[in-house]
């Protein structure tokens, strides 16, 4: 499996920024911020925004990497004052002050007020999640859903991640509908951690799974257990531009990845551009994984866990295989599906 890439993450914790306060009040998933961090990147250059705001702002270092990227203003906001308190840390220690401001408040507000060019988020995807950080609502995409509908009909365009666990192809038709069309997707894979894996949480998901609005994979490693992962994509999106519809082929990519694993997502074409990360266990930091444990799980069991699901990953891809090379054609793969 390639490396990853935590240049953007490690390149503002060099400089003092901090992932957590330090007294497991802040929710962070070094995985998923780092992701973040590089599509707010991406999206700051091609819109090219004079202001950007950051619903659910967390630690803050996306939103500050916004305003390093050359947005001429930045807003990040957030309902929890622990996560409100560290952003505005980093936003000194980043020395950004003049241009990023962060506000505790519910996004809705900031959104009345303020005419974003570009809104970025990323916002809790947890079907049923045990907490307010993580918790997405009873399919996981409700918040993102009712984002999408709150965005100002000034804002040109948004950037947003969201997992395979979410009902992701709603996420998308939702998108389309309101008459955006998205222009760059990415992924990566992660195993299940420590929410996804509560077992009231895997029940709700099996449920889901059969209704086709949650998508993850298992692999068995023996003894009554498996290796669960999914996916978390990112994507960006711009309002009135021509395109082709994305929902098809995500639908196909899901059934693919769902049915041979992360690998068989190496050589999937889209019909936008697509970043296929890596499945990223196997190369996290071990004191950056999780900050926000509860006294159920301890970090030495989760990150048990991800070290001995990293090597039973290659292992469990070997058995199940990864099929070659595939332009993404919907009635092919669905077809090939229903079997």
């Amino acid at each position: 499996m390639k490396q990853v890439d935590f240049g953007p993450l490690r390149r503002w914790t060099s400089k003092g920024l901090e992932l957590s306060n330090g007294a497991g009040e802040t929710f962070h998933s070094a995985d998923d911020t780092n992701s973040f961090t590089m599509l707010v990147g991406r999206a700051v250059a091609h819109i090219d925004p004079r202001l950007v705001i950051d619903l659910g702002c967390g630690c803050g270092i996306p939103t500050i990497e916004a305003a390093a990227r050359g947005a001429l203003a930045v807003q990040g906001v957030d309902i929890s004052e622990a996560n409100a308190a560290l952003a505005r840390r980093n936003v000194s220690r980043a020395r950004l002050d003049g241009r990023v401001g962060v506000h505790c408040a519910d996004w809705r507000e900031l959104l009345h007020e303020a005419r974003p060019d570009l809104l970025v988020s990323n916002p809790p995807y947890v079907p049923q999640g045990a907490h307010p950080t993580v918790n997405g609502g009873p399919d996981g995409a409700d918040v993102v859903r009712a984002m999408i509908d709150a965005v100002p009909d000034s804002t040109r365009g948004v950037a947003l991640l969201f997992g395979s666990i979410s009902n992701p192809v709603s996420v998308v038709q939702h998108i389309e509908e309101r008459g955006w069309r998205v222009g760059w997707l990415s992924c990566h894979g992660v195993p299940f951690g420590l929410y996804t894996s509560r077992p009231a949480t895997v029940v709700a998901l099996r449920a889901l799974q059969r209704e086709g609005r949650a998508w993850f994979h298992e692999a068995e490693l023996g003894s009554g257990s498996a290796l669960r992962t999914y996916v978390v994509f990112g994507l960006i999106a711009e309002r009135g531009k021509p395109g082709n519809s994305l929902a098809d082929a995500m639908t196909c990519l899901l059934v693919r990845f769902q049915r041979h694993g992360w690998k068989a997502l190496q050589d999937v074409v889209l019909p936008v551009p697509f970043d296929c990360g890596t499945y990223r266990a196997a190369t996290l930091p071990e004191n950056a994984a999780y900050s926000f444990l509860d006294a159920t799980v301890g970090k030495h069991d989760v990150m048990t866990a991800a070290r001995h699901g990293a090597e039973a990953f290659d292992e469990a891809e070997s058995m199940t295989g990864a099929p070659g090379a595939l332009a993404v054609d919907p009635g092919v793969l669905l077809s090939d599906s229903a079997s």
